[in-house]
């Protein structure tokens, strides 16, 4: 489990456990990792929005701009060849 890799008593990673666990290369992405502040809240956020919040408008931004990006990708039949005409 996660919470075996880091140190109770300090609150950050075990480096030692971490090291001797894991190849070199895993353990310093793993190192990498922050480790959420003790007593800090969970809290739902929004992503769609810079301060977090949900709106029906934003919910409805994101499912325009979700759906122009898709059409954005897909192929165009709208094209004719001059020589077909």
């Amino acid at each position: 489990m996660v919470a075996n890799l880091i140190d109770p008593t300090h609150h950050n990673w075990n480096t030692s456990v971490i090291q001797n666990f894991f190849d070199e290369h895993i353990a310093t992405e793993i190192l990498t990792i922050p480790i959420r502040p003790l007593y800090s809240e969970d809290k739902l956020v929004w992503s769609a929005m810079t301060d977090g919040k949900h709106t029906v408008k934003s919910n409805y931004h994101a499912i325009v701009h979700s759906s122009n990006n898709q059409q954005s990708h897909s192929a165009s039949a709208s094209y004719r060849n001059s020589k077909s005409l």
